[in-house]
C-alpha cells in the first residue's frame, strides 16, 4: 500500500470490510519504525474503522531474527497504547 496507494489510511478506511488481516513492515522491509512509514496515522485508521484482525510483521531479521521481532512488536504496542 505504501507504494501503489495515495493514501494507506484512506484505503483502509474504505476496504476495511475485506481486511481481515495486515502486515506491517517498514519501507526498507525492517521492523516497523525503521522506515519512512507513518504508522500512527496507520494504527489511527485501524482504530476508527474498530479493525478486529491480525496484525503481522513481514520483515527481515535485521540485525537478527529476536531483535527484530522484538523492535517491531515494542514499537506497535506503544502506537497502540497512546490515546
Amino acid at each position: 500500500m505504501h507504494i501503489e496507494e495515495k493514501s494507506m489510511t484512506d484505503s483502509i478506511v474504505s476496504h476495511i470490510s475485506l481486511i481481515n488481516y495486515i502486515h506491517f513492515s517498514a519501507s526498507n522491509r525492517q521492523a516497523p519504525g525503521f522506515g519512512n512509514i507513518d504508522y500512527r496515522s496507520v494504527i489511527n485508521a485501524l482504530r476508527e474503522t474498530k479493525f478486529n484482525g491480525v496484525i503481522s510483521f513481514e520483515i527481515l531479521p535485521l540485525p537478527d531474527d529476536m531483535s527484530a521481532t522484538k523492535q517491531a512488536i515494542v514499537y506497535v504496542k506503544k502506537l497502540l497504547n497512546e490515546v
